[in-house]
């Protein structure tokens, strides 16, 4: 036998996801990205850093892992902008080596962004995919969407037939929390596929089962930003056709990408809303002087949020630093009261 081509890999343990009624812990990070540049110095087409990619998107698995070692979540949720591969497949295989020492552990879920969706009929009109259209996303993730959810399983539907790049839009119960993901690069008015799904999956929560109802897209309903592109219509759009939604479902919490920083609300209609496009790409503009929706905002730290769903009623929402793995904010969520924010930025109490 020859041996010189035989490979292995390291033995990884598998999380499943918690009982009902056990603390059920998250983690949800966006715009990602990949980068060579600690490995081997490797240049690449990237729109930041001068060609080294994504230089702290690895430091971004690193503290995932870290979490992951001592038990801290059982779930992953990363919502939009994926690799940033735009159009070159490498790059795509960049990404997934870098995170193959997280999504090993446990179940990761994803969010469709304009670095995958982006072209000229998409919700808000670009070229920011490069020509991708949703393919690899969606071949890569097929159970993200409704198109390969209702293909037959016998035999397995192959993913690259699969048109899910139509539909990327789905939801799942995770422990104590019934999570739906949308498609923000898709149309949600209230005559389109999308909206009438959203209604109804929303409508069909079982409370009693998952008290939690969280909620995901890419493009922010709500942000502090100096951009103003960050104001568009599809923000617009989003409070005046899904924001009705939240209310009437009573949403508890939402979390967005796109913006790169991470962003903490006030309670807006009664839900919390979380902006953590924080996982690698080159910082986003803050608005300066702050946004009165907004009680914390950084663009200077890169890194994700946890979610810590304790019982039915108390949840906390962390956000860790992923050059040093500190703490560098912290709040408590409580259903059907009003936010209590229990540690300040520093990771001192307050009195």
């Amino acid at each position: 036998e020859d041996t010189r081509f035989n490979t292995s890999t390291p033995v990884r343990k598998l999380v499943t996801g918690p009982r009902r009624n056990a603390p059920t812990d998250i983690i949800v990070f966006g715009d990602m990205g990949q980068s060579m540049d600690v490995i081997d110095g490797s240049m690449q087409h990237s729109w930041d850093f001068k060609g080294r990619g994504e230089i702290s998107a690895p430091n971004t698995t690193r503290l995932v892992r870290s979490m992951l070692d001592d038990n801290a979540a059982s779930l992953i949720c990363h919502i939009g902008d994926i690799s940033y591969a735009t159009g070159a497949l490498a790059l795509w295989d960049t990404w997934l080596d870098q995170v193959e020492p997280i999504t090993s552990q446990v179940a990761y879920m994803t969010a469709i962004g304009n670095h995958e969706m982006g072209w000229t009929r998409s919700a808000v009109p670009g070229s920011d995919s490069q020509g991708e259209c949703g393919i690899p996303y969606v071949t890569y993730f097929p159970f993200s969407g409704q198109s390969y959810n209702t293909l037959p399983r016998d035999p397995p539907p192959k993913p690259i037939l699969s048109p899910s790049w139509r539909d990327p839009w789905y939801s799942f119960n995770h422990g104590n929390a019934h999570i739906t993901i949308m498609s923000t690069e898709h149309d949600f008015s209230p005559d389109s596929d999308q909206y009438k799904w959203l209604k109804h999956d929303l409508a069909a929560v079982k409370r009693e089962h998952t008290p939690w109802l969280l909620f995901m897209g890419h493009r922010p309903m709500y942000v502090s930003s100096d951009y103003g592109g960050d104001h568009d219509k599809l923000a617009t759009d989003l409070q005046q056709f899904i924001e009705p939604l939240f209310v009437q479902f009573k949403v508890d919490m939402a979390f967005w990408g796109h913006h790169h920083s991470y962003q903490r609300s006030r309670l807006i209609e009664g839900v919390q809303h979380i902006v953590v496009g924080s996982a690698g790409f080159a910082f986003s503009p803050i608005k300066p002087g702050g946004d009165e929706h907004f009680l914390f905002a950084t663009n200077t730290t890169w890194g994700v949020s946890r979610v810590r769903l304790v019982n039915d009623t108390a949840a906390q929402v962390q956000f860790y630093s992923n050059a040093d793995y500190s703490l560098q904010d912290a709040a408590w969520v409580v259903r059907g009261a009003q936010q209590r924010t229990v540690l300040q930025v520093d990771g001192s109490r307050l009195s």
